[in-house]
């Protein structure tokens, strides 16, 4: 072997021993980048599968407070609902009434009405001196069928409740759109005041002071 191939053959041999240890520097950095990645994976997996665990719980937690809410508010609903229920069948049993005493009931308003109207005239008088413009015809209107069962009846017995008051009582012959009761309307032309003596108003108006009462009886423990 002359003098070259040796030279050769020494850069061949140190290109081996070289590209050996490229080799295993390479695998023992591809291992050290596996182990890292495992490691990254991992940690990204927890991550994951502690955000899912929170969002799970989030939306678990947000089910349930809807559906609480979902539940108070069928219940406030359904109570709501009877509640109404009770006041229309107090309407319904008012309506209901046999004839005489539905009769004295539409007289005993039509009076508390008229009296009203007389009441707030004198206080006029008295405190500021003036007088009711209105003046003392009162027309009395009722649905249609009140007004052809009772009309005359009622202002016939609220007149004879009424005596010495100065006051006119007209039946109005056009039906108005109520359930029961009456409306009296006091005053001529452009000068009137209407007082809502209708059942269905007068149910409504009595709404706000009976409620609790109303709600403890139905709903009571």
């Amino acid at each position: 072997m002359n003098g070259l191939d040796k030279i050769i053959e020494k850069i061949t041999a140190d290109a081996r021993t070289e590209a050996e240890k490229i080799r295993l520097s390479a695998e023992r950095e591809i291992a050290d980048i596996n182990h890292e990645s495992d490691e990254v994976i991992s940690r990204i997996r927890q991550i994951i599968d502690a955000q899912t665990e929170r969002e799970y719980n989030s939306i678990i937690s947000c089910a349930k407070s809807s559906a609480e809410m979902n539940y108070r508010a069928a219940l406030l609903e359904a109570k709501s609902t009877v509640i109404d229920n009770a006041y229309d069948s107090a309407l319904h049993s008012l309506l209901s009434l046999e004839s005489s005493n539905y009769r004295v009931l539409l007289t005993n308003l039509l009076i508390a009405a008229c009296k009203e109207r007389i009441s707030s005239a004198r206080k006029m008088l008295e405190e500021y001196g003036e007088t009711d413009e209105t003046g003392s015809i009162f027309t009395v209107s009722m649905n249609e069928k009140d007004l052809s069962r009772y009309g005359d009846a009622v202002i016939k017995a609220a007149l004879n409740e009424l005596k010495g008051e100065n006051i006119t009582l007209k039946l109005s012959d056009v039906p108005v759109n109520i359930d029961g009761g009456v409306i009296l309307t006091c005053g001529e032309g452009m000068e009137t005041v209407s007082v809502n003596c209708s059942l269905e108003m007068i149910i409504n108006s009595l709404r706000d002071e009976l409620d609790g009462e109303v709600y403890r009886i139905l709903f009571a423990q």
